[in-house]
């Protein structure tokens, strides 16, 4: 098992690209995550633990827009995020 750090500048230059099959750039899923994020939010808040999962995850740009929401708008760190895929060609 490995584990990675999201550097902001490794990922800048995917942010306006389209991704996956859902047609959009990862900017476009920031602002549409954002209407929901605050479920992520309370829950860490609240919770000891600091680690997301998310199945289906493909290359791991929307686990990343997650991480960027929840530091923009709670101040969370130090998230430990976990996924999966099962569809090579998407991760």
């Amino acid at each position: 098992q490995h584990a990675l750090k999201a550097n902001n500048s490794e990922f800048e230059g995917f942010l306006d690209e389209e991704y996956g099959s859902w047609g959009i750039t990862p900017n476009e899923r920031k602002a549409l995550n954002a209407n929901w994020i605050h479920w992520y939010g309370d829950h860490l808040l609240h919770s000891e633990s600091r680690t997301i999962y998310e199945s289906a995850c493909g290359t791991g740009l929307t686990l990343f827009i997650i991480i960027q929401l929840l530091y923009e708008q709670y101040d969370i760190t130090g998230i430990e995020a976990f996924g999966n895929d099962y569809i090579a060609r998407d991760v």
